[in-house]
């Protein structure tokens, strides 16, 4: 499935707040598989590339062994991004590997992938359908997730041991994550005894489906020891919906990551099942402003300081648009907070359901 033009489209308007001018001696590697650039291949760019080189990518689908799998050497300062932004360039792993593999290789926060559209990674290789990091420290913004999967944990990105007592805080910021699955722990993205930043992400209809284990769960994220020997991980501005697991925790689940983890801002929605769980308890430390609506396993009382028990108001979530109808409570006019909640801004104007009618062509839309 391919995302919709309005998730598209938001993502693109605020990849505009990230891009930033190249290094004035670094090199532009261009990639076009049509014959147009510098190479066919991401991979080859990537082995050409120095510190400081920006691989810009031309539009099209990039398929094939040196599309997948891509690592970047011992280069710690690269940018890898779509020349013109999103949906222009997809990576197709094809069912048959990862898209990015950053393992234990250096690179820092100035290594950014951005404006991807990655579909069908998959390994069998325990940890990140899509990308893994490991020990490394990259940025990785603007990109679109789409039916990635892994035969243990995350099935989308893997965020894992970045050090203790070092500077290393992997950012994931401005993404869509989407139908993407995992056996046992986060269907869509994991931070596993590590520090990280997730912000301004959206995650929807993502599932595990284990059980049966304490630690299984987190439909869309899992936080795997996420404590004070690392920085702090930080999940802000995201919206949940629909996700689901075998385990605890539809939307995220914390094992031993109560210390050091801090959720803000964040919309959850419509899920069938406990939508927040660390251990064996609600997942309620370390929130704030947050909206909940429609968990069929319950949401926190609205007692509960900063949580709005409500419908979020998407303008219509049957074509995948959930920015929000103008009298939302996520909005900073429509709560006491005056804060905005959640992924999107206002995109529409008063609703009265999250399910808005919705015609044929923006259906179709879905699918192109």
């Amino acid at each position: 499935m391919r995302p919709s033009a309005h998730v598209v489209t938001f993502l693109a308007s605020a990849a505009v707040l990230f891009l930033s001018a190249a290094v004035s001696d670094a090199d532009t590697i261009r990639v076009d598989n049509a014959g147009g650039g510098d190479y066919l291949t991401i991979q080859e760019a990537l082995d050409a590339a120095d510190d400081g080189d920006q691989i810009l990518i031309a539009p099209g689908t990039y398929t094939g062994p040196q599309n997948r799998d891509l690592t970047f050497g011992n280069n710690e300062d690269v940018v890898v991004e779509s020349e013109f932004g999103l949906p222009t360039v997809a990576i197709d792993c094809q069912g048959m590997g990862r898209a990015f593999y950053m393992h234990n290789t250096g690179q820092d926060s100035t290594t950014v992938i951005r404006g991807l559209l990655i579909v069908d990674g998959y390994t069998d290789d325990y940890n990140g359908g899509a990308i893994k990091i490991y020990n490394t420290d990259p940025v990785i913004e603007d990109c679109i997730f789409q039916d990635c999967s892994v035969s243990h944990n995350a099935g989308a990105v893997y965020i894992s041991y970045t050090g203790q007592g070092t500077a290393l805080r992997p950012r994931v910021r401005n993404c869509v994550f989407r139908d993407c699955y995992a056996t046992y722990r986060a269907g869509a993205l994991m931070v596993d005894h590590a520090g990280a930043a997730i912000h301004h992400c959206l995650f929807v209809d993502n599932s595990t489906s284990m059980g049966g284990q304490d630690f299984y769960g987190g439909g869309a994220m899992h936080l795997n020891w996420v404590d004070d020997r690392y920085l702090r991980t930080d999940v802000s501005s995201c919206t949940f919906v629909g996700n689901s697991t075998g385990g605890r925790g539809e939307a995220i689940f914390g094992w031993n990551s109560v210390v050091n983890t801090f959720l803000t801002n964040c919309i959850v929605a419509f899920h069938e099942g406990p939508n927040l769980a660390v251990d064996s308890s609600p997942l309620i430390d370390g929130l704030t402003f947050f909206v909940m609506y429609g968990n069929v396993g319950g949401n926190i009382d609205p007692g509960y300081s900063t949580i709005i028990v409500g419908d979020p108001l998407f303008c219509d979530m049957e074509s995948s648009d959930y920015t929000l109808c103008s009298n939302s409570p996520a909005l900073p006019g429509g709560n006491i907070y005056g804060q905005l909640i959640g992924f999107a801004d206002q995109g529409c104007g008063e609703c009265d359901s999250a399910v808005q009618e919705t015609s044929w062509g923006s259906i179709k839309a879905l699918f192109r």
